[in-house]
């Protein structure tokens, strides 16, 4: 006979010890003597002070653990945790079906559903089984009672318990993961609301058929390029205007229609030639400007780049194809100047080069 008993040392404080015994008959003694015994006793204190320390782990951790049996039922309850988090106060002997998925079976998909029968179809089964099917077993589920307002986002581990290779329980860990994936979804909100926000404004400040920036956006970009020429922190700064040639008869002869499409083609002209640093602006109508941190110089070879590719544009319609140019205006920025000048002494380069026959680009020079 082998039992388990532990034994007090009857002191102040009575500390009990665990043994394991072990009773067995010597059937060698003398028959003289009566039947004789011996009692084995092994000393597993520590053993099962160690398994109490764990289960208090077990129990306190904010974990839900527990074992079904070969039935498909909650034998062993690990953790405290589990009841609160299956809002329930008695899970041993209850089905892990009933317990776990039968509260939010109509939530539950097709493919869960399926692998909530594959559980039980491992039970007392080969673990390759096991090993097989796990992956089909509902690991990410929302539970919750009659109302989903209390309800937790549970994620769900499995872990088999063999004997000779055959699955006779399945050790199962719940974790609460409301928290995490409630933050997570914050922080998609938080990106969404960005997106919007930045979709939004750059429908204000680009131009939606040229793709170039608005009037809007000069306000306060071009000012900050301004300001900082006039700090120096940047050594130049200069303004290319130009204006489409005769643009008025495109419209009239060809439609809105394929004016439009002339005028979107230029911008494509210009975002090609203009830099990263360079700030491309329709002004409005067939007039389109660009800011750059560089002087007139290097503006009249920007412009001039931009007034040989233009020239070369052909815009095919259905009665012809169109060739335009463009001319333009070029001054730099003087220190201390505002906006409002630096475009009037452009706008006076472009009507000169207007004057002189068009398809040209003037830069001011001032001695």
């Amino acid at each position: 006979m082998k039992f388990e008993l532990a034994i007090s040392d009857h002191s102040q404080d009575e500390v009990k010890k665990s043994y394991y015994w072990d009773l067995s008959n010597i059937e060698e003694s003398n028959h003289a003597e009566g039947e004789v015994y011996s009692l084995i006793a092994k000393d597993i204190s520590e053993l099962r002070e160690a398994e109490n320390r764990l289960s208090s782990i077990f129990t306190n951790i904010p974990l839900g653990i527990f074992t079904i049996n070969e039935r498909g039922n909650i034998e062993d309850n690990y953790s405290n945790h589990l009841l609160y988090l299956l809002d329930t106060s008695e899970l041993k002997g209850k089905s892990l079906k009933d317990a776990l998925f039968q509260p939010i079976e109509k939530d539950l998909s097709r493919d869960e559903m399926h692998g909530i029968d594959d559980i039980y179809a491992c039970l007392n089964q080969h673990e390759k089984q096991f090993e097989q099917l796990i992956s089909s077993f509902p690991s990410n589920i929302f539970f919750y009672r009659g109302n989903k307002k209390n309800g937790k986002h549970l994620q769900i581990s499995y872990k088999s318990v063999s004997y000779e290779s055959i699955v006779k329980r399945i050790l199962i860990i719940i974790e609460d993961r409301s928290t995490f994936i409630e933050s997570e979804k914050e922080q998609e909100r938080a990106n969404l609301l960005e997106k919007q926000s930045k979709a939004i404004y750059e429908s204000a400040i680009r131009d939606p058929l040229t793709g170039l920036y608005t009037r809007l956006y000069m306000a306060d970009r071009v000012e900050a390029l301004l300001n900082s020429h006039n700090r120096h922190n940047i050594a130049d700064a200069s303004l290319v205007l130009f204006d489409v040639d005769h643009f008025k008869d495109v419209n009239d002869t060809y439609g809105h229609d394929i004016g439009d499409k002339v005028l979107k083609d230029i911008a494509a002209i210009i975002l090609k030639q203009a830099r990263n640093t360079d700030i491309p602006i329709r002004f409005g109508g067939e007039e389109f400007m660009v800011f750059l941190p560089a002087d007139s110089q290097c503006g009249l070879l920007f412009a001039e780049r931009v007034r040989k590719s233009v020239e070369q544009l052909v815009v095919h319609t259905p009665e012809a194809s169109i060739s335009v140019t463009i001319s333009g205006g070029i001054a730099s920025h003087q220190v201390g100047e505002g906006l409002d000048t630096l475009i009037k002494r452009a706008d006076q380069m472009l009507y000169k080069a207007k004057k002189e026959g068009r398809n040209k680009n003037l830069e001011e020079i001032i001695d």
